[in-house]
């Protein structure tokens, strides 16, 4: 009887030892992080860790987004001061007041934007890419509606606007701007894209009534 529990005793405690030792225990590197033995979970870890805490890819990143959005800021701001122009050059007093309000609204859109770069921790002011400077048409209009008629400040306004859609229609095709970013970039498109349909829509009323 004795033989007999004592064989099933030293068979207990192997079976636990053997437990013990099969369990994976993490070990300690040197620095006393914890070193996982499972390989593909830890690549996923460290490429994640480094996407996300690694200072200096998130700070070029920032930089592309900050570039993006400055380009846009400087398509409003030129969008601004066309409508500005715009307004005092008109005859008819329902477009003067139109145009006021599009350079408002114009300048809401560069407030927003601005203030999406001072939370990436950029400078509004400074201006944006050599690429955005291809879209700022409206610096081209600029001092063009002296002695025009209304439907051709209208037509020079479309244009204008015709190159701001286009300057945010880019700008959420690339990569550079985060979802969030995106949202508020989507939201200046849609009051563009108004601005521009109605100009387009009292362009065309003015060419058929001069007819």
């Amino acid at each position: 009887m004795r033989r007999l529990v004592a064989a099933f005793s030293r068979h207990a405690k192997h079976g636990k030892n053997k437990a013990a030792t099969s369990r994976r225990t993490p070990k300690l590197t040197p620095s006393g992080s914890v070193a996982h033995t499972n390989t593909k979970l830890d690549a996923d870890c460290e490429c994640s860790e480094l996407r996300t805490n690694d200072g200096r890819e998130h700070k070029v990143d920032n930089d592309k987004a900050i570039s993006t959005l400055n380009d846009l800021i400087e398509t409003c701001r030129d969008g601004q001061n066309g409508f500005k122009e715009a307004a005092d050059n008109v005859k008819n007093p329902e477009l003067k007041s139109f145009f006021t309000q599009c350079a408002a609204e114009r300048a809401q859109c560069v407030s927003a934007l601005g203030g999406e770069v001072r939370r990436l921790g950029g400078d509004p002011e400074k201006s944006g890419s050599t690429a955005g400077a291809l879209h700022r048409v409206w610096m081209d209009i600029k001092g063009t509606f002296t002695g025009k008629d209304d439907h051709a400040i209208l037509s020079e306004c479309e244009r204008g606007e015709d190159s701001a859609v286009d300057a945010f229609r880019d700008a959420l095709k690339n990569e550079n701007l985060p979802g969030n970013l995106q949202t508020s970039v989507q939201q200046q498109l849609t009051v563009i894209q108004r601005t521009h349909d109605r100009i387009k829509q009292m362009r065309d009323a003015k060419a058929a009534a001069s007819k």
